[in-house]
């Protein structure tokens, strides 16, 4: 049922090279790319281990207390994700979403195949963003149109993964930053 998801649990020992960590785990997550996984989530009792995955772009999901017992002790476990869905996979909601018509369905689709174009332009033609960040972009304006299309938000104005990231307009399908 979750073979589109990989999971892993990470720890960062004290004496860990932490940009090296960070270069193995963007390797980590273009490699799972290129296998087909939609999605990776991270499990670590290690709290240290956050500043890298937040870093990279993940979502925080949160903290369970106590989740773990190592020996004697017990550690809360962290938990972040971060998707691979795309530009064409939010195109591909438009058709489920109820209370768009055809023209803004029309429109939304234009804007999501402009910032293609401009994730394209800016990792080939300039070549100011890597592989790794043409993926979190994409998976970025997904995340914004499912959200703004969703008549159930999971994030409050102002409190979304993004909003650091990127300024998100009042319409639908509209981003700019």
């Amino acid at each position: 049922v979750l073979s589109h998801i990989l999971f892993l649990s990470v720890e960062l020992r004290g004496d860990a090279d932490k940009a090296l960590m960070q270069h193995c785990l963007r390797e980590i997550i273009l490699t799972a790319k290129s296998r087909g996984f939609k999605k990776i989530e991270f499990v670590s009792h290690d709290n240290n281990i956050l500043d890298l995955l937040e870093n990279l772009g993940f979502y925080y999901r949160g903290e369970k207390q106590a989740s773990i017992k190592i020996e004697d002790n017990y550690f809360n476990e962290v938990c972040a994700d971060f998707s691979f869905f795309d530009i064409n996979d939010a195109k591909n909601l438009l058709p489920t979403v109820d209370g768009i018509d055809h023209l803004e369905a029309v429109d939304i689709a234009a804007t999501l195949d402009s910032c293609q174009l401009a994730i394209e332009h800016e990792l080939g033609e300039t070549g100011s963003i890597d592989a790794y960040a043409a993926i979190y972009l994409s998976n970025l304006a997904f995340q914004i149109t499912r959200e703004n299309l969703s008549e159930y938000k999971l994030y409050e104005v102002g409190k979304s993964p993004w909003d650091s990231a990127i300024k998100i307009d009042a319409l639908p399908g509209t981003i700019s930053g």
